[in-house]
C-alpha cells in the first residue's frame, strides 16, 4: 500500500510534467521569414546564386553608378526601379524608398517580384540610396516574356 502511493504520486507527476512540456511546444510563434532573400518557383528558372548589395555596403554606389540604356524600368513612377539582363543572370536595382532592409525577390512562372518589406524607422540609414540584387540564374525564358512587379509591402506568409 506504501508503494502504491508513490507510484501514484509518481505516474501524476510524471503526466503533469509531459502535459506542461507539450503545451509549450505548442504555444512556440512560427520563425517568421527573414530577407534578403531570392526565391525561384519556377522549375525553368534556376537560381544558381545572389548577392544583395545594400546602401550601407561599399559597393552601392561604384557598383551601379549610371542607369544602363538597356535597362527595363519598372513599378511606380515616384520611385525607381529597374532591371538589366545579361548572359547568366541580372541585376535589379532600386532606390529612393523609405527603408528596404529585407527585400525579397521571387520569380513565378514569367514573373519576377521585387517585395520591399519596406519599413520607417528612426534610425533607418537606407533612405533614398541604392539596394540592388545581383542574380545568376538558368532558364531558358526570353526576356521578352518576363513581367516585373513592385510591392512596398512584405508577401503573405504560405
Amino acid at each position: 500500500m506504501y508503494l502504491s502511493r508513490y507510484f501514484v504520486m509518481f505516474a501524476c507527476l510524471l503526466l503533469v510534467s509531459c502535459r506542461s512540456k507539450t503545451s509549450l511546444v505548442e504555444l512556440e510563434p512560427t520563425p517568421t521569414p527573414q530577407g534578403p532573400s531570392v526565391i525561384s518557383n519556377n522549375p525553368n528558372a534556376v537560381i544558381k546564386s545572389w548577392e544583395y548589395i545594400s546602401p550601407r555596403s561599399e559597393d552601392a554606389l561604384t557598383s551601379f553608378p549610371v542607369r544602363n540604356s538597356d535597362a527595363i524600368g519598372f513599378g511606380p513612377d515616384a520611385y525607381e526601379a529597374y532591371i538589366v539582363w545579361h548572359e547568366g543572370g541580372f541585376d535589379l536595382i532600386w532606390g529612393n524608398f523609405s527603408c528596404s532592409t529585407q527585400p525579397i525577390l521571387i520569380v513565378e512562372e514569367t514573373t519576377i517580384t521585387l517585395w520591399l518589406n519596406d519599413g520607417i524607422w528612426d534610425d533607418c540609414v537606407a533612405a533614398e540610396v541604392i539596394h540592388a540584387f545581383k542574380v545568376k540564374m538558368e532558364t531558358d525564358i526570353p526576356i521578352e516574356e518576363w513581367a516585373y512587379i513592385l510591392h512596398q509591402d512584405a508577401p503573405p506568409l504560405s
